[in-house]
């Protein structure tokens, strides 16, 4: 006599094959009725998968499936479903990330199957081949990110990466400068062709891309002031490219003190001169920092000039990021408050939310930087 099936158990035959199927009735779906089929060697195997189907049903869950894997899903989200508001040098990262630390450990997982497990093996495997813990934090955040998308739309069940245990990633101690440093650094720098962009640096904590990404237009000498309109970064499928800036506050008004001025008037002169030398082969895009022939320049190049000079003012090993910690370092230690440094630097990170920053006035901003211009400039002045 046939078994009875059990309770809550869906259909459940026994196939050609010898192989148990079960089987949902998951209703219409776009105009086309749809079943889910389980299946397991023994009937008891097909009747625990499908009291999990019920399961994810009565709680709400979608009930994934099909044969999608995580390297194809990837792909299909990078092209259609970043939002807009993504900034293509971060759209960039997010390739680079998922085709070069993602998918070589878990693409071929069918995307309904991925599991927690399979994250943290993927994480092992970077860690395996010697990869720092922030590159493992942003692997699993990304794909953390992408997965959102996907639990929208029913193709998962769980977020497996948010379920996946977080890496530990110890922040690197920033290397600051000190007032005196600082100084000898200005002044190693009055023969550089960069000194205005290294006096910029240090007296406005204008962010690397800020500062490539500057032009004329973004100058005002007669008022003292700057305003950051892009950014300068480098994508893969475009070289370098200006965008805009890193967040709202960063198009705020930058005052310049007269260190800064001063530098820029010099540095403006020289760029006259380089043109002249260059004639045809100046490239006239409008940037304040150039090649000697006009163009932008990259990042990588400007990292090796600053490596250049802060050798020759035998200064420590440092990054040209840390040259706006030393800012705020210093802002700090002449008795600016958090707010206001916040404020100059345009940033949202630094103990304060982006709405206090606007409630900085920025004739505040500017008695502040006007300490730090004369902190560099006086010897006497920081005591």
């Amino acid at each position: 006599m046939a078994r009875r099936r059990g309770r809550g158990e869906g259909g459940i035959r026994r196939r050609p094959d010898g192989r148990w199927e079960g089987s949902v009735d998951l209703g219409w779906v776009e105009g086309k009725r749809k079943r889910r089929f389980v299946y397991g060697k023994t009937r008891a195997e097909a009747a625990e998968k499908l009291r999990r189907l019920h399961s994810q049903l009565d709680a709400g869950l979608p009930v994934v499936g099909g044969r999608l894997t995580v390297g194809e899903y990837l792909e299909g989200w990078l092209r259609d479903s970043l939002p807009a508001s993504v900034k293509p040098a971060t759209a960039e990262n997010y390739r680079w990330v998922v085709r070069g630390y993602i998918v070589p450990s878990i693409g071929r997982v069918q995307l309904a199957k991925l599991t927690p497990g399979d994250v943290d093996r993927m994480l092992g495997a970077l860690q395996a081949r010697g990869l720092s813990p922030n590159t493992r934090r942003l692997a699993r955040s990304v794909l953390r990110r992408a997965l959102v998308f996907a639990e929208r739309r029913g193709q998962v069940a769980r977020n497996a990466a948010g379920l996946a245990e977080a890496v530990h990633v110890e922040r690197r101690a920033h290397r600051v400068l000190s007032v005196s440093d600082a100084r000898h650094l200005l002044d190693v720098a009055r023969d550089d062709r960069l000194e205005a962009l290294w006096t910029l640096a240090l007296v406005t904590g204008l962010r690397e891309g800020e500062l490539l990404g500057l032009r004329w237009e973004d100058v005002d000498l007669e008022r003292d002031e700057l305003h950051v309109r892009g950014t300068l970064k480098r994508l893969a499928d475009q070289g370098l490219v200006r965008t805009s800036p890193k967040n709202r506050a960063s198009g705020s008004g930058v005052p310049l003190v007269d260190l800064a001025v001063e530098a820029l008037g010099r540095h403006g002169a020289r760029q006259v001169e380089e043109r002249l030398a260059a004639r045809a082969h100046w490239q006239d895009e409008g940037y304040v920092f150039t090649t000697q022939l006009g163009g932008p320049i990259d990042a990588r190049n400007l990292l090796r000039s600053w490596h250049t000079l802060r050798e020759r003012a035998g200064l420590p090993p440092m990054t040209v990021h840390d040259l706006r910690h030393t800012t705020a370092t210093l802002l700090r230690n002449l008795g600016v408050p958090m707010d206001v440094v916040s404020r100059i630097l345009r940033h949202s990170g630094i103990s304060v939310t982006a709405d206090v920053y606007a409630e900085i006035g920025y004739d505040l901003a500017r008695e502040a930087v006007e300490v730090l211009g004369r902190a560099l400039r006086e010897p006497d002045s920081a005591t």
